[in-house]
């Protein structure tokens, strides 16, 4: 082979060379972009799927806030009880404690069963919810009537007296009061109003043992009031 062949044949063959690469490298090209379109592809779709759930998710809070709307469970049972024996109609749920004015002020505002001429129960009324302790009970040994005008206190020191504050004797789980009633069982207000039309708070009742106490409280010591409406019972 002469020295111009040789040089012929290497010309041709680094041209060819040259041809390759170049079309090696469109095609790694191509492949590069088709990859590139298949993960934006799959990116996007990612991207919709999480938008989706993002909507679905912000569907099932705005379910669940609708659900939740539904306000306070109604209470369960009767919201008032009339006592057969006196005809006095109670409230059967009253709130736990209130001090006396407050404890007035809620039984004359009380709107209940359609009726709004609720008043805090005297002494008598109060008295005659006491079931299963005969010396407390209404008309039971227990002296204490409706009025206590010594505002120094009516202290017990006699005998016939001192068994108003003793009661019975206390029970696991039982409240001295009739089975339909509802609510902590603890001291209840008692009042009385003067001849000049003025509210005092001389009694309470603590139906845990029925027992009655029989002093001026301070406007500040809370018990609870068990609202009463019907015709009121005179002091014995």
């Amino acid at each position: 082979m002469s020295t111009f062949q040789r040089d012929l044949a290497l010309l041709l063959l680094g041209t060819w060379g040259l041809f390759a690469l170049a079309l090696g490298c469109s095609s790694d090209a191509a492949h590069d972009d088709s990859v590139g379109d298949a993960t934006d592809s799959e990116r996007g779709a990612g991207s919709d799927d999480v938008a989706n759930n993002n909507n679905s998710d912000s569907d099932k809070h705005g379910n669940n806030d609708s659900d939740s709307g539904t306000g306070a469970p109604e209470p369960v049972g009767p919201l008032t009880w009339v006592d057969e024996t006196t005809g006095l109609e109670w409230e059967v749920s009253p709130p736990d404690d209130g001090d006396s004015r407050t404890s007035l002020s809620r039984c004359n505002n009380l709107v209940l069963d359609g009726h709004q001429d609720w008043r805090v129960p005297n002494l008598i009324e109060l008295r005659s919810l006491i079931r299963g302790c005969p010396v407390t009970e209404l008309g039971g040994a227990c002296p204490f009537g409706q009025v206590c005008r010594e505002e120094d206190g009516c202290v017990p020191g006699e005998v016939d007296t001192i068994i108003c504050y003793q009661g019975c004797e206390r029970q696991e789980g039982l409240c001295y009061w009739p089975d339909e009633l509802r609510g902590g069982c603890g001291s209840y207000w008692a009042s009385y109003e003067d001849d000049d039309g003025i509210t005092h708070y001389p009694y309470a009742i603590y139906f845990r043992d029925a027992s009655i106490e029989n002093r001026y409280h301070p406007l500040f010591h809370t018990h609870a009031v068990r609202c009463v409406r019907g015709e009121q019972m005179e002091s014995n």
